[in-house]
């Protein structure tokens, strides 16, 4: 009887310590995709003002009525209604309190910093220039995404075989 139960003991721990490694590589996957969504979106907002949409409000409605992504349609969403708004102060502002209301748990302090460069939009200047900014912003995201992509592989095969190595370490020590 006590050898089923460490047996049925250890089966648990292993495929626990192999459900974590699942998680902590679909945590990666998550912020790989938040961060091309928000390209998409920044690439999206570009083309809306060289459209015409000559103010961030309507460039940010368009943005939320035709996203398929939870997260962006909320972001954007609280963004037009803070825009809209008459007692904040300026749009660098209600962007990074925006910012730090939606993506502090979904990506890291510095993605988050980068993210913040998009409410440095020099709102008063031409499209032109609008436009030119947000390219410069878009082609840093995307090295970011590059540079995780790499790593996010090296990181997934290391959570599987740490998790995997540590599970059976368990299962040892404990029969």
């Amino acid at each position: 009887m006590i050898v089923y139960i460490k047996v049925i003991g250890g089966g648990m721990v292993i495929i626990s310590s192999i459900l974590l490694s699942a998680v902590l590589c679909n945590s990666e996957a998550a912020k790989l995709s938040v961060l091309n969504g928000l390209v998409n979106v920044f690439s999206q907002i570009s083309g809306d003002i060289r459209l015409g949409f000559s103010n961030l409000p309507a460039a940010f409605k368009n943005v939320y009525e035709h996203s398929e992504n939870e997260l962006v349609i909320n972001l954007f969403k609280a963004l037009c209604d803070d825009l809209d708004d008459k007692e904040n102060d300026n749009f660098s502002t209600v962007f990074n309190k925006n910012i730090d209301k939606f993506m502090k748990n979904v990506l890291q302090e510095k993605d988050c910093e980068l993210i913040k460069e998009f409410g440095l939009l020099p709102v008063h200047l031409d499209a032109i220039m609008q436009i030119n900014y947000i390219d410069e912003l878009v082609l840093k995201i995307r090295r970011k995404i590059d540079e995780y992509s790499k790593l996010s592989a090296v990181k997934c095969r290391m959570y599987r075989t740490l998790c995997l190595c540590g599970g059976l370490m368990i299962v040892i020590i404990l029969i």
